[in-house]
């Protein structure tokens, strides 16, 4: 024994059994470490994807959609097409605003490309409208969402409530990590300067001139320092305006020795801006009371959960501090709650995993090496989370999603330890001889199957597009756990091992080992019998290999003729979703407030929702089409519901989907959050050309034709209605008598709708903008002064060298349609038509219809067709799987080749890959679950965990052999000794992995995988892999087949 031990004491494994004192300390050093590490690694809902995603906004006040895609879009467009890398770009030209998205190829360098994206906009600058502003360009992150809000309501007009809301916001914006926090509802303090054109004209004096008197007494310039007295002063000129009665007191004409003032021309108001969103908040089925809404938004990196704490914390601090006692706060949304939820999940499923492992080794082996198995785990997630912490990883996710994936396959290595530890001591060895004999029996073996379960994952490192990105923090993480519980089993389950399992070394046999040895020997003997009699008859050799090969062909029809449905991100269960609200473009905000009213009923009567807010005047995150967020005739509710309630959240949405259209005329569509990574709508079909009525009118057609198909919903078409536009055209003969020019006739009716600011009053750290404008009609009130006709408009007049006089004198006006927003794909004109599908309903027999009447449609000469959504993102990403699949087999197999020195055997291993489909696609169909992505991780995984089996029944076959047995006596004797570790680690793989998979929709496509894959790949490695050894396997062996 001491000469063994001497031998081997050179390792670098048998390195940790020798100096037990050292490991200790490595073992106290890895616990602290990582319980340290867990605390301070940040946490958020998604990973952060840095794909190159580009957005370039320009303003070209007054312009139609159609002069916006002239003048601005097509200029811009045209430079920006010429980049190199350009996935996509997409454009929306609507009235007086311009929006260019530009997706460059996920793999680039996004810093690099959004730089010289920003390059080609300045070369296209020369070419732009004198009229337009500067295109800003802005880099998109696609993780930019809120990661908290929350409502204030109480019985308050919404500027005080804002003014609350503003002095929280000054609060939390000194919390590190957050990059901005943006308001909804209420509004901002305004000076309304009104004046009366009636009597500016009979001064002579134009609204220009106003504007520009105001502009220039709001002064307070320092203008240098004297000496005098034997001292420096300062000298400063205090004309910096204060208050509304300062504004009324400036001088804009004198008449003799009389100033003509500002009170004397117009109708100066404290009072408020216009309100460009509306927010309401109810709670309990109580009326939705006014609301101010604050978002929070963290920066790259931020901890979510900090933040969020640290807000939290600072709210209650405002409440004990300056907010009345009736203002209530209400959370509308809170992703930390979702993190802490997942980590929950983490560490309830890693206990059950850890709990139920644990006591099937009890019953298999003993207790002793139950709990010295279960140590694995944890340790293995503390070594993991040291790592992540030390590269600047993030628990997200999808890191939490490969940490639970983990959960089943971490533990396998520590169980074969234990129960190669275990068989040595109860023959008698020292527990030191026994650690050592363990790891020279499957230090190699493990090592392999624990390379071969990280080559599966590697190579979804080369997945391209979006999806890639998101998606390489899986095998990332799942390599940094399965290299720490390798480490584990060989470095530190051994270890302690030769100290907790000493006391076992001269133990009598009690009753329960009798049991188990009864247990075992009856099932040894069993499978001895049947794999006997399969290696002698060649007939039923042959019958179970063609009926492998018939079930192999069958599982794959299941996903082909759509038995087995296909859902790469399905929808889960949520505690909230968003009814967006649609009236015509045009619609004032009041109108669009009052039309929500009618939804709000409904939902106060609905005990299922605990609280809901309401924001009026622009559209739900859940909108990612491209335009401004801020529009009037949008609006969206976001609805809490119980946490205590019976129905799923997909249930309650497709109940609503049914009975709000019933209620309103308004578009209504209610939809939740995706899973997974940012993508377009599961159908979309696209329509491109250049004649925007035949784009229309087949989009029309498409749209009947996705309403008419069954499974679909929340069909809609890029198609605006608008309300029109008056359109002012002047008669440029008649004006030049009058000596008038287009600018001063645009500028008179923009001072007359909009008004113009003049100046800023700065009072106590706020700001007020000073507002001009004309006076349209004396009885409007309040801050809404754009309510006329367009009588009033034609009346405005004009000083001109021959008087005042009115517009309609040079001008003629009519009413015409006009296109809100004219969309672009790759420089030309599209128009989109998207939907959404059911719960049961997968997108991929959408489109099979789609085609069959595609047939049917009149398409246009000159109009592409093309259908894309989902479908397309899963052609790619099925393709980058199938890529990083037959990559992962690649390397998998030449380690086996390199293993083994051998190429039959290792395709008696890899045979075992593909066969597993047969137990995942079957057994998804009997529990009713999509192959989703989740779904097809489990597959990956599969790669490397059903060949561990085969890996170690194949090195004791060839170890028996070099030991001088003959082929078919070590096909034998490996298979029956290696049964009980194959079937502990099955078995304990497949009872870990159970708990996450019962507890979660998400999880429970990849659980299944894995678990029907695991089992029956196990059939196949102590059946079909010693009959193929047996039947194809070498006659000899060369001297350098490893053990």
């Amino acid at each position: 024994m001491c000469s063994l031990i001497a031998s081997q004491n050179n390792t670098v494994w048998n390195f940790f059994i020798f100096h037990r004192r050292f490991t200790a300390i490595i073992i106290v050093a890895a616990i602290l470490l990582g319980l340290f590490s867990i605390f301070i690694i940040p946490k958020e809902s998604n990973p952060e994807v840095d794909v190159p995603f580009g957005i370039v906004t320009t303003v070209f006040l007054g312009a139609s959609a159609e002069d916006v895609e002239e003048l601005v879009t097509d200029v811009l467009e045209d430079k920006i097409l010429s980049l190199d890398k350009i996935a996509n770009v997409t454009s929306t030209s609507g009235e007086g605003l311009s929006i260019i998205s530009v997706e460059f190829d996920a793999q680039s360098d996004s810093e690099k490309q959004i730089n010289e994206l920003k390059e080609k906009i300045d070369e296209a600058q020369i070419d732009l409208p004198d009229e337009a502003e500067d295109p800003f360009v802005q880099k998109v992150r696609f993780e930019d969402q809120a990661i908290f809000s929350v409502a204030l309501s109480g019985p308050y007009q919404t500027p005080q409530l804002k003014t609350f809301a503003e002095k929280i916001k000054n609060d939390l914006e000194i919390i590190t990590g957050i990059s901005r926090i943006e308001i909804f509802g209420g509004q901002d303090r305004e000076i309304q300067v009104i004046v009366d054109k009636v009597t500016l004209d009979s001064f002579g004096l134009s609204i220009a001139q106003v504007t520009g008197a105001i502009a220039r007494a709001n002064a307070d310039i320092p203008t240098g320092s004297i000496e005098t007295a034997g001292a420096n002063f300062n000298i400063r000129l205090a004309g910096r305006l204060k208050d509304i009665e300062d504004i009324k007191k400036i001088p804009v004409l004198a008449i003799g020795n009389t100033p003509i003032v500002i009170e004397d021309i117009a109708d100066v108001r404290d009072s408020f801006s216009e309100a460009k969103t509306i927010s309401r908040l109810s709670i309990e089925g109580n009326d939705a009371l006014p609301a101010i809404t604050l978002s929070i938004f963290k920066t790259s990196g931020g901890n979510i959960i900090r933040i969020v704490d640290q807000v939290k914390e600072k709210i209650e601090g405002a409440k004990n501090a300056y907010l009345p006692e009736n203002i209530s706060t209400k959370e509308t949304e809170n992703v930390a709650d979702f993190i802490r939820e997942d980590l929950n999940n983490l560490v309830v499923n890693g206990m059950q995993t850890v709990i139920i492992v644990m006591i099937l080794l009890f019953v298999f082996v003993g207790w002793r090496e139950s709990l010295l198995a279960g140590f694995a785990i944890p340790m293995s997630f503390l070594i993991t989370f040291i790592v992540l912490q030390a590269i600047g990883s993030t628990i997200n996710f999808l890191s939490l999603f490969s940490l639970i994936l983990s959960l089943g396959i971490l533990i396998d290595s520590a169980i074969v330890i234990v129960e190669g530890m275990n068989r040595y001591i109860g023959e008698g060895e020292h527990p030191e001889q026994a650690a050592v004999k363990t790891l020279e029996e499957f230090k190699l073996p493990l090592i392999a199957g624990t390379l071969t379960t990280v080559f599966a994952f590697i190579p979804m490192l080369l997945m391209s597009g979006i999806l890639g990105e998101f998606v390489k923090h899986i095998p990332i993480t799942v390599t940094i756990v399965l290299l720490s519980s390798l480490f584990v089993a060989l470095g530190i389950i051994t270890t302690v091992g030769v100290v907790w399992l000493k006391r076992n070394v001269n133990s009598n046999d009690d009753a329960m080992k009798k049991r188990r040895y009864v247990f075992f020997n009856g099932l040894l003997k069993r499978y001895e019998k049947t794999l006997g009699n399969l290696l002698l008859r060649k007939s039923r050799q042959r019958l179970l290999l063609g009926t492998v090969i018939i079930a192999f062909f069958a599982s794959l029809t299941l996903p082909i003729a759509g038995i087995l449905e296909i859902n790469m991100f399905p929808s889960e269960n949520s505690d909230f979703f968003f009814i967006d609200i649609k009236e015509p473009i045009g619609t004032p905000l009041a109108i669009t407030a009052n039309t929500i009213k009618t939804i709000e009923n409904e939902l106060k009567k609905d005990d299922r929702v605990e609280s809901f807010a309401t924001t009026v005047g622009a559209k739900p995150p859940t909108d990612e089409s491209v335009g401004g967020r801020l529009q009037e005739h949008r609006a969206y509710i976001l609805v809490n519901l119980q946490k205590e309630r019976q129905m799923r959240s997909l249930v309650i949405i497709s109940e609503y989907e049914q009975t709000l259209p019933k209620i309103t005329e308004a578009d209504v569509q209610v939809s939740q959050f995706g899973s997974g990574p940012p993508s377009g709508a599961p159908i979309e079909i696209v329509l491109k050309g250049t004649s925007l009525e035949e784009l229309e009118r087949v989009g029309i057609v498409f749209e009947r034709i996705l309403k008419e198909i069954p499974g679909t919903r929340n069909v809609q078409t890029s198609i605006q209605e608008s309300l029109g536009e008056f359109e002012f055209i002047i008669d440029r003969a008649k004006a030049e008598l009058f000596g008038v020019n287009t600018i001063e006739l645009a500028q008179i009716l923009r001072n007359a709708v909009s008004g113009t600011t003049a100046t800023v009053i700065r009072k106590a750290g706020e700001e007020s903008e000073v507002i001009v404008k004309y006076k349209l009609d004396p009885q409007t009130q309040g801050t809404k002064t754009n309510v006329t006709t367009i009588e009033k408009l034609e009346s405005l007049t004009i000083a001109t060298r021959r008087g005042d006089i009115p517009l309609s004198s040079f001008t003629t006006n009519r009413l015409t349609g006009s296109r809100p927003t004219i969309q672009h794909k790759d420089g030309k004109r599209i128009i989109r038509v998207t939907s959404e599908t059911q719960e049961s309903t997968n997108a991929q027999a959408i489109f099979q219809k789609v085609g069959e009447k595609l047939e049917t449609i009149n398409i246009p000469t000159g109009v592409e067709v093309i259908i894309g959504g989902e479908r397309e993102d899963l052609t790619q990403s099925y393709q980058d799987m199938f890529r990083a699949m037959i990559l992962a087999i690649f390397l998998i197999g030449s380690a086996l080749v390199l293993q083994f020195n051998s190429f039959r055997q290792p395709f008696f291993i890899l045979i075992t890959i593909p066969l597993a489909l047969i137990g995942v696609f079957f057994g998804l169909v009997i529990v009713n679950k999509p192959l989703s992505f989740p779904g097809i991780i489990g597959i990956v995984a599969l790669a490397g965990i059903v060949v561990n089996n085969a890996i170690i029944l194949i090195s004791k076959i060839n170890s028996n052999r070099e030991e001088g047995m003959e082929k078919k006596e070590a096909v034998m004797n490996a298979s029956t000794s290696r049964l009980k570790p194959i079937l502990l680690t099955t078995i304990t793989t497949v009872a870990g992995i159970l708990p996450i998979t019962l507890s979660s929709e998400l999880w429970g496509p990849l659980g299944f995988s894995i678990i029907f894959g695991l089992s029956f790949s196990t059939i196949l490695t102590l059946f079909v892999v010693p009959m193929l050894y047996v039947r194809f396997g070498e006659k000899h062996l060369n001297s350098s087949h490893m053990k």
